[in-house]
């Protein structure tokens, strides 16, 4: 997913209650909050979303077993 892609497995939710869960205790912290602001273009930045080059070749390397396990099975 894109918040593992950027590092923050942890405000990853399975459901909703979860969604809510991680939100409200994430607005109850604005020290955290802010910290977090303060450093998110960064982590952006230095994430593998914006590796154009390296998302586009695993992209087109999925792209190429989907084609190929597809080719097997015709």
């Amino acid at each position: 997913t894109v918040l593992s892609g950027m590092g923050r497995p942890e405000w990853i939710a399975t459901d909703e209650a979860g969604y809510v869960e991680r939100a409200v205790a994430l607005a109850a912290d604005l020290e955290a909050l802010a910290r977090i602001r303060a450093g998110l273009r960064a982590e952006l930045e230095a994430s593998p979303w914006r590796d154009e080059q390296g998302l586009v070749a695993r992209i087109e390397a999925a792209f190429r077993a989907m084609w190929q396990r597809w080719c097997e099975q015709a």
